[in-house]
């Protein structure tokens, strides 16, 4: 009697432990958050901030700067590393979100559960000078160097892929989707007092042949790009060159004399 007592039992408990392991349980999605408190936030516009060089931070939301008005240093001899985003110059061009979010913190699961790294969403930062050349390699290999007045104003663009976080485990797992986006910040250093930039000669006589137009392509064709911009001149810096064409050119003058 014992014996068949201890089996109704053991059946019951079992019956019990199978119903209560197979039902589902429901917590909390996974969501965005910027402020520290949990606060679920609705766009990803501070992963396109910037930081400058005085720790203010400027927001995609806010900033409205632009060729003509671009943002003005106020600390001199800046340098592209004081010039913070999200985006660490080892990973340039760019950093999967998933580390940025993590890595910041700017991601909450109230169930505890732990970010399933799966996304393939990318944060991509770009730097172009002031004729439209891109230099984020440049950057990324020479972070310590000063931005450069001649070279100004410039251009940093960061883009963000759509987002969607998703959790290990939990029931829901994913969290809202977010669209993604860009921005472009024009950025202008301080210029304590006036630069010699560069040095175009006098392009009023041509001696090609049909009137080719003086581009620098064939007026300097021994010039390398680190010594010639075509829509400006010969570069400052170049000392040897500068004498040469300015040689060339009283040379030249005085021939028609």
């Amino acid at each position: 009697m014992m014996a068949l007592f201890g089996l109704l039992i053991s059946n019951n408990v079992a019956s019990i432990l199978s119903a209560v392991t197979t039902k589902e349980i429901y917590g909390s999605a996974p969501y965005l958050t910027f402020d520290g408190v949990r606060s679920h936030a609705d766009s990803v516009s501070p992963l396109l901030s910037i930081m400058l060089p005085d720790n203010k931070v400027i927001n995609a939301l806010e900033d409205e700067s632009s060729m003509e008005s671009p943002i003005m240093l106020d600390k001199k001899s800046v340098t592209f590393a004081d010039i913070k985003t999200l985006v660490p110059f080892k990973n340039y061009p760019n950093i999967l979100t998933d580390e940025v979010i993590d890595n910041n913190g700017y991601w909450q699961d109230d169930d505890g559960d732990k970010l399933n790294h799966t996304s393939t969403s990318k944060l991509t930062i770009n730097w172009q000078n002031l004729e439209g050349q891109d230099i984020t390699s440049y950057v990324k290999n020479n972070s310590n160097s000063v931005l450069n007045g001649c070279d100004a104003p410039y251009k940093l663009t960061l883009e963000l892929d759509d987002i969607e976080i998703v959790a290990q485990y939990g029931i829901p797992s994913k969290s809202d989707k977010f669209t993604g986006g860009k921005h472009t910040y024009y950025i202008y250093p301080k210029i304590d007092k006036p630069k010699f930039c560069y040095a175009k000669p006098n392009l009023e006589f041509n001696f090609h042949p049909g009137k080719v137009p003086y581009d620098g392509a064939i007026s300097s064709i021994n010039a390398g790009n680190d010594e010639w911009n075509k829509h400006r001149g010969f570069y400052a810096y170049n000392s040897r060159i500068l004498t040469q064409i300015f040689q060339l050119q009283a040379l030249i003058i005085c021939f028609f004399i």
